[in-house]
């Protein structure tokens, strides 16, 4: 169906289609609910509406993966 993730207090949705709406709330009310700044999203149709309002390319929605720094030089 989807799911909660978060740190502090941003909290992220992930629905089952890999969308991912954003809300600054500290605790979700739901698996079922999707959450904006000004309220629950409640039908498909506001979702989709709203969609743009959630999706901020600048801010990962997860942390990047850690790599190991790799060896450019020869001493």
């Amino acid at each position: 169906m989807g799911k909660w993730f978060g740190v502090g207090d941003r909290v992220v949705w992930r629905n089952e289609y890999g969308k991912i709406q954003r809300s600054v709330v500290s605790e979700p009310r739901g698996d079922a609910s999707w959450v904006k700044p000004e309220g629950i999203i409640t039908t498909e149709s506001e979702l989709v509406a709203n969609d743009r309002l959630f999706l901020n390319p600048t801010t990962p929605a997860l942390p990047p993966a850690l790599t190991p720094p790799t060896a450019t030089s020869k001493e």
